[in-house]
Parts: structure tokens; C-alpha cells; sequence
């Protein structure tokens, strides 16, 4: 009966890890940026959304990538992108497509700037809450 009991209590700990693994794994915060696209429509004002994903340090237990985040950024009606090598580097998110750099987000100015194969934004950002 001991042995049960103790199989139960540690199966009990190792769903509890695992959900709390499952579920909190992952940290997104997502903005709204106003700020510059050009060349494209005539260098005008453009809102553009960000979702960063920023991943918790026991995600490296388990994968071979050295990456900090991914973020996700789309700009309504015109342009959608995703992003897997994100490295985070003190208060920014250095943004990388094919390990060539491509923009980056300050969380402390909330400044962001990334260049698309034909067009380059650069904005500020507010936080959207949840």
C-alpha cells in the first residue's frame, strides 16, 4: 500500500511539472507600432502588430537552438512575417532571417525597426493588454 501511495504522490508531481512546463513555457506580449514603411505607399504612416514570444530559460533544458524568442508581425492588408531567430541582447530582440540580421525591438524605448525584402519599417510601439 506504501508503494502505491508513492507512485501516486510522484505520477501527481510529474503531471503538475508537466502542465506547469506545458503552460508557462512561453511569455507573448503583443504591440501596436505607427511609424514609417517605405519605400512602399509613399513613405506614409502605417500601423503595424507585433507578437513577441519570448521563451522561459528551462526551454534550452530540452532544445538544440540557441534562440530567445520568435515573433510573429503583421501589417493589415498588406504584409505578414514570422520570425524564429530572435536573440535577445540586454533591453532588445535582435531579429535574424536566415542568420542575416533584419531589425530589432527595444522593450525599454518600445522602438522597433525591420527591414522586408522590399520595404522597411521603423516605429514606436504601446503594448496591448490582454
Amino acid at each position: 500500500m506504501k508503494i502505491l501511495k508513492r507512485v501516486l504522490v510522484m505520477l501527481i508531481i510529474l503531471v503538475a511539472l508537466l502542465l506547469i512546463v506545458v503552460n508557462f513555457s512561453e511569455k507573448p506580449s503583443a504591440y501596436k507600432c505607427e511609424g514609417i514603411l517605405s519605400p512602399e505607399i509613399n513613405n506614409s504612416s502605417q500601423t503595424l502588430f507585433l507578437k513577441i514570444t519570448e521563451f522561459r530559460w528551462w526551454v534550452y533544458l530540452w532544445r538544440d537552438e540557441n534562440r530567445d524568442a520568435h515573433v510573429w508581425i503583421e501589417i493589415p492588408n498588406i504584409h505578414s512575417d514570422f520570425f524564429h531567430e530572435v536573440e535577445k541582447v540586454g533591453n532588445s530582440f535582435q531579429i535574424f532571417k536566415l542568420d542575416q540580421f533584419r531589425g530589432s525591438f527595444s522593450s525599454l524605448s518600445q522602438t522597433f525597426s525591420i527591414r522586408f525584402s522590399r520595404s522597411f519599417f521603423q516605429g514606436n510601439c504601446v503594448q496591448l493588454q490582454r
